[in-house]
């Protein structure tokens, strides 16, 4: 819900569609066993994720200092849509 959150006021009057809460983990892996993609949600539910951009600090120099959550999801978000991962529904300028 987080990210969710983070991206509802700047893509939700685009038209994107953002959960408004949280579904219990056993309504998704009841749904799972009707939907394939409800099933590999539900088979990542009880593992935590983490993540270590060390080796990106150390071999690219890239920083990440500075950036809040929202800023570099809405960066990621603008770059599926232009890749073509997201429907683009942005307005046309």
């Amino acid at each position: 819900m987080e990210y969710a959150n983070a991206l509802r006021d700047e893509f939700g009057p685009m038209g994107y569609q953002l959960p408004t809460k949280n579904a219990y983990d056993w309504v998704v892996r009841l749904g799972g066993w009707f939907n394939d993609e409800m099933a590999y949600i539900a088979n990542k539910l009880s593992i935590n994720f983490s993540y270590d951009n060390k080796k990106t600090v150390e071999k690219l120099g890239i920083q990440f200092e500075g950036q809040s959550l929202e800023k570099v999801l809405s960066i990621m978000t603008h770059d599926m849509i232009e890749h073509g991962m997201l429907e683009d529904k942005r307005p046309r300028v």
